[in-house]
């Protein structure tokens, strides 16, 4: 399926970019040469420079040598952002639009599925063309952004033809990783604190391919790092703060002057709903922010309206769920039931409101999301509390899902593979059968009615006991 075109007014610069303020460069001189990207302490930032260089090849590649090209985004606002920069940065290289296809995931599937490579494998044969070999596609690109990191074989096999590798992927992530796929070019951040999102190791990559760029894309950017770390993460053009002030970065600051924090937001919540519905159309979010010149156009939909009202309604149910906790009292759990993907944003309304002594992780677990039944979805946040520390201090969920495993047999944790704790240290979670689940609740946590003694420790907001939050209704 091709995505549409986009429209004259989604590649030009946005009326209200036009109005913005140039970056303040002066700041950036006055920080030092440390704030400027590639060099000194900024000299691997966002991503070590050899492979921002060779992404940026890459991406040239495509189009001065007019090959088909596939985009493989996430679902959520990051990869929708994400994709749609490298969208307009093909388009502005002069790829033509019939050439750029965009392909989604199915529901419950990952990048390193059989389904899914399968599923790509045939869309790379059907518009790469008569290579001359049996079977073969013609020569084909294809970016897989904000999807995720592991050690796997090929995400798609690197056909040879006289020497020259016919199927070429690349992947662009951001997501805490130590092994990558085999024979991919590899572009991520999780190596270069502080670690920034897909959106905008994406947007810093492009910045200087094109020229219409910076302009028209500082808002994707800025929608993936709302989408990822909220709107107060990132204190763009601070001196004294952990990010790099750049040319770069206050265009950013800028631009959220221009076009608002609640407006993004409100983009944020829009782009994400489809993707939590049992119908899974991503393809209406993609359709809204591709004809879009800034977000105040995605939160004009309807359609997406509507749908994040389902959401809400269904994450206000689910969120009654009651809390049970570890023996250690480290994890809260909470069990819920339903066919929306609501699990990730009920954990992250339980972690802002929960609090415990030795409270490290808010688990939520849905057994309906996955078509499979046999599988079970869950998601991880620390308490908000816990992200006023340093991120050094932060506990780090990943780990403590993994010493939980090792305690429930030596093969649970190979068990349930690379499906287990994916994801960030502050925010993970995963897909495994909901019998290994159980075992890891039970064996590995060990939350029973024994631990439930730990209910009465904790509270809600900090103030009310949470055995009177819910016995008082």
């Amino acid at each position: 399926m091709f995505p549409k075109s986009p429209t004259k007014r989604a590649l030009s610069s946005p009326t209200a970019m036009r109005n913005a303020k140039k970056p303040r460069l002066a700041a950036a001189a006055m920080a030092g040469a440390r704030d400027v990207l590639g060099e000194g302490r900024w000299k691997a930032w966002p991503a070590p420079s050899q492979n921002l260089k060779a992404a940026r090849v890459f991406m040239k590649e495509c189009a001065e040598l007019r090959l088909p090209t596939i985009i493989v985004p996430d679902k959520d606002a990051d990869g929708l952002s994400s994709g749609l920069i490298l969208y307009r940065t093909l388009r502005g290289l002069g790829l033509p639009p019939e050439l750029i296809h965009v392909h989604f995931l199915a529901k419950g599937a990952n990048v390193f599925s059989t389904s899914e490579r399968a599923r790509l494998e045939g869309l790379a044969k059907s518009i790469g063309g008569d290579s001359g070999m049996d079977d073969t596609p013609g020569e084909v690109r294809v970016i897989f952004v904000d999807q995720g990191s592991r050690g796997s074989p090929p995400l798609l096999q690197p056909i040879l033809k006289e020497g020259r590798i016919i199927v070429q992927t690349m992947v662009i992530d951001h997501h805490q990783s130590d092994d990558f796929p085999e024979a991919s070019q590899v572009l991520t951040a999780c190596k270069s604190p502080p670690i920034c999102t897909s959106s905008l190791l994406t947007y810093l990559m492009c910045y200087p391919l094109e020229r219409t760029i910076p302009e028209s894309c500082a808002w994707l950017a800025l929608l993936g790092i709302f989408g990822d770390l909220g709107p107060n993460e990132i204190n763009f053009g601070d001196v004294e703060g952990d990010w790099p002030v750049s040319e770069e970065m206050l265009r950013l600051r800028d631009t959220i002057k221009v076009v608002k924090k609640k407006a993004l937001s409100d983009a944020v919540s829009l782009l994400n709903a489809p993707r939590r519905t049992p119908a899974f159309n991503v393809w209406s979010a993609w359709d809204v922010l591709l004809g879009a010149d800034g977000p105040s156009m995605v939160t004009e939909s309807s359609e997406l309206r509507n749908l994040r009202s389902r959401i809400n309604e269904e994450v206000e149910r689910c969120s009654r769920a009651a809390p049970q906790f570890s023996k250690d009292g480290r994890v809260a759990l909470l069990r819920i039931d339903s066919q929306y993907q609501v699990h990730p944003v009920v954990a992250i309304r339980w972690a802002s409101r929960l609090k415990g002594k030795d409270l490290k992780m808010i688990m939520v677990v849905n057994p309906s999301h996955h078509p499979d039944p046999n599988l079970v979805s869950f998601s991880c946040r620390i308490p908000a509390n816990l992200r006023k520390l340093p991120e050094t201090a932060q506990p780090d969920l990943q780990r403590l899902l993994k010493e939980y495993g090792a305690k429930v047999d030596d093969g649970f944790l190979a068990r349930v593979g690379g499906d287990y704790a994916r994801g960030h240290k502050q925010a993970t979670g995963g897909i495994i059968p909901g019998v290994e689940f159980e075992l890891l609740v039970s064996q590995g946590m060990d939350v029973s009615t024994k631990a439930f003694s730990r209910f009465g420790e904790a509270s809600v907001d900090g103030q009310k006991k949470i055995k009177d939050f819910f016995s008082k209704g």
